[in-house]
């Protein structure tokens, strides 16, 4: 289905293009690197190929994996996937096949994948103006990823809802993620962690905590060497979180507001009436805030 060819650039994606081969010049030989699941010589596309549609069906927000079908077989799609993979494309492969895949395919060679992209920006020094007194700044904070009305697999975590007509039981797979975020809005992908039950009969169900410790042990190991400030939520000022942080080096930056930790809040507000030397306020035209 597929032979090699040369093409020119289209105009409308240029931008795209470039930006890719300026920040990731090997891009398509780290693709090419990646472990193929499938045997070869019965499949009609590429491991490229078939990476690229995942890739483009996120960066183009489609809802669904199946709209893969009806949106991304126009012939202006086409010749622009065959442009990126350097291959001479009739359509582009079904979306179940996309879905086969990445079913065989070891997810923890993306997040390898993933890791190369970060430090590649990092060796750089791409992100280095971003940084808070020289510490990258990343944030950890779990989040709903899909959720289902019969038990999707023995993973699942439950919680009960309240209904009209009484309640019923969801299943859904929520995750800790880890992004190096800059002032200028943009939140990079560097670690992810399911929040999810190791096993069927487990007796209590896994929590976003745990969750994170897992997570923060793979991204010391994936970034000993990078400075790194943690900007975490109240849920993660706790002594484990803390302790993990002065082993690796790591700063933090944890939100302390009413209703976190009640009895030390009201230890802070006496504390702050007494030091009024430590406190600051900082106001432009949009908003005050007080520190």
């Amino acid at each position: 289905m597929t032979t090699r060819a040369e093409f020119r650039p289209p105009n409308l994606k240029r931008f795209f293009y470039k930006t890719i081969c300026h920040f990731f010049p090997e891009f398509r030989c780290w693709l090419r690197s990646l472990q193929e699941p499938r045997r070869v010589k019965s499949c009609k596309y590429s491991l490229e190929t078939m990476l690229w549609v995942g890739l483009l069906l996120f960066l183009l927000r489609r809802d669904s994996r199946r709209q893969i079908n009806y949106d991304f077989n126009s012939g202006r799609f086409i010749r622009n996937l065959s442009f990126l993979v350097k291959r001479h494309l009739v359509r582009v492969p079904h979306a179940d096949t996309l879905g086969n895949l990445l079913a065989e395919f070891d997810y923890w060679r993306l997040y390898e994948f993933r890791a190369r992209l970060i430090n590649r920006l990092i060796r750089n020094k791409c992100l280095a103006r971003f940084r808070l007194g020289g510490y990258y700044l990343i944030s950890i904070d779990g989040t709903g990823l899909v959720s289902f009305e019969r038990r999707h697999c023995e993973h699942c975590l439950t919680r009960e809802v309240v209904i009209k007509r009484g309640k019923k039981v969801i299943y859904y797979h929520p995750v800790v993620a880890a992004k190096l975020v800059t002032y200028n809005g943009f939140a990079l992908s560097v670690e992810t962690e399911f929040i999810e039950n190791r096993g069927v009969g487990q007796g209590l169900q896994d929590c976003e905590l745990n969750a994170a410790y897992r997570l923060l042990v793979r991204l010391g190991e994936r970034f000993s060497q990078l400075r790194i400030c943690l900007l975490l939520d109240g849920l993660y000022a706790n002594e484990e979180i803390f302790n993990i942080c002065q082993r690796n080096g790591w700063k933090y930056i944890i939100v302390f507001k009413a209703g976190s930790l009640p009895e030390t809040y009201v230890e802070y507000e006496s504390l702050k009436r007494r030091c009024v030397e430590n406190c600051g306020e900082y106001e432009t035209e949009e908003e005050r805030q007080y520190y």
